[in-house]
């Protein structure tokens, strides 16, 4: 009997002297806030090493255990995304049995960041209940036309050379200038407005309430610079042409039959606050 006591307390010594290594507790929390900081790692090393001896993370409540750490100089690290890394020396000499360290304060990390421009290209087109609107300036093909030339540049819009306006076949539609009807003849007025004045383009299938009932088809709301319109504009437009080789005489009636082609037009608009004088000519 007395052999097997003997055994046993020296089984139980080692384990005795190695629970005698103390625990390290404590909290992490924000500088800034005071508040709790989860998740945070905290690790001890010994003083000249990189190899952690031990760590842990801290709890929900910012709170953490480091269990059965040897007695030793150590320092204790204490790190998060976006903190900046506190260290905290440490000393564990025998006796100790459980260390409570005050709250460990973590500061969050400053970044000065390069100044930066965000870019993005803005829609060519806006489709809207009633309408579709065009940004003039995504047509820069046009930019040195006239407005004529915008238009024949948006997508299913042809531009007759009389003016008449069709949108995917259907025609009919008017034009109209920053909302409001006008008087002038459609080709004219294309032809005097410079691509380069306007802003946008609006393609009305479903006119509203606030626009005139004429113009079945619809709408085209040309969209222009403050004064584009304003002020005297003049334009002039010539055709020539001819096929000599079909040149000939009627054999019944002796007529000269010829097959040249010459024309001209000259347009005058003269713009000011609410009205609009016009004139032309044609050949």
């Amino acid at each position: 009997m007395k052999k097997f006591s003997v055994v046993l307390t020296g089984f139980l010594l080692p384990l005795f002297f190695y629970a005698q290594n103390p625990d390290i507790k404590g909290s992490v929390v924000d500088e800034e806030t005071r508040e709790k900081v989860p998740f945070a790692t905290v690790a001890v090393y010994e003083v000249e090493s990189r190899v952690p001896v031990n760590g842990t993370t801290t709890s929900l409540e910012g709170s953490f255990v480091l269990k059965n750490i040897p007695y030793g100089s150590y320092r204790l690290e204490v790190s998060f995304i976006g903190y900046n890394t506190r260290e905290i020396p440490l000393q564990l000499t025998s006796g100790q049995h459980e260390i409570i360290l005050d709250e460990i304060s973590i500061r969050p990390m400053a970044l000065q960041l390069e100044e930066f421009e965000v870019t993005a290209m803005a829609r060519s087109a806006v489709n809207r209940l009633d309408r579709v609107s065009y940004r003039a300036e995504d047509f820069e093909t046009a930019r040195g036309g006239t407005a004529a030339e915008l238009l024949s540049r948006l997508p299913s819009l042809i531009v007759s050379p009389d003016g008449e306006i069709s949108v995917r076949g259907t025609t009919d539609f008017i034009v109209y200038l920053n909302g409001r009807p006008t008087q002038i003849e459609p080709s004219m007025l294309l032809s005097q407005i410079p691509a380069s004045s306007i802003i946008g383009i609006d393609i009305i299938t479903v006119p509203t309430a606030g626009f005139d009932a004429q113009g079945k088809g619809g709408i085209i709301n040309i969209v222009t610079k403050t004064d584009a319109m304003q002020g005297l504009s003049v334009s002039a437009s010539g055709t020539f042409g001819g096929a000599p080789w079909g040149n000939r005489t009627d054999n019944i009636s002796g007529d000269n039959l010829k097959d040249d082609r010459y024309g001209g037009a000259l347009n005058i608009v003269y713009a000011k606050s609410d009205w609009v004088l016009q004139g032309g000519a044609e050949l």
